[in-house]
């Protein structure tokens, strides 16, 4: 009974080995029909958006802020646009060694615009 046991498992590990990967011609064309690696990291980070999405925060955070100081708006609404902006910034600057030049100059660019907008309290 235990050889029967063993002799299942390891056909069963044989077969689901071979099956991870196979590639296949159809028509002169290779298709691969691997299975992704589970556990790698396929999202890549568009640093252009977070830096857009900084860039938008830091403008609208200002207007918002400036309404706010005119008493014609809410000044939680400024406040979420700066909490925005500064969660970016730290995303940024966790990642600043992954931007090219262009990117880190336009992030030094908008730090000191938001830090202009934190010095008007």
């Amino acid at each position: 009974m235990t050889f029967a046991i063993v002799a299942f498992l390891i056909g069963g590990l044989t077969f689901n080995a071979s099956a991870q990967s196979k590639t296949t011609k159809t028509k002169g064309q290779v298709v691969n029909t691997q299975n992704p690696k589970v556990g790698t990291n396929q999202t890549t980070t568009n640093y252009d958006q977070m830096l857009k999405d900084f860039e938008t925060n830091i403008d609208k955070y200002i207007a918002a802020y400036e309404k706010a100081m005119k008493g014609t708006a809410d000044k939680n609404d400024f406040m979420t646009y700066q909490k925005k902006a500064l969660d970016l910034q730290a995303k940024l600057e966790k990642a600043k060694d992954k931007l090219n030049q262009n990117q880190v100059d336009q992030f030094l660019k908008l730090k000191a615009k938001l830090a202009e907008a934190l010095k008007r309290k």
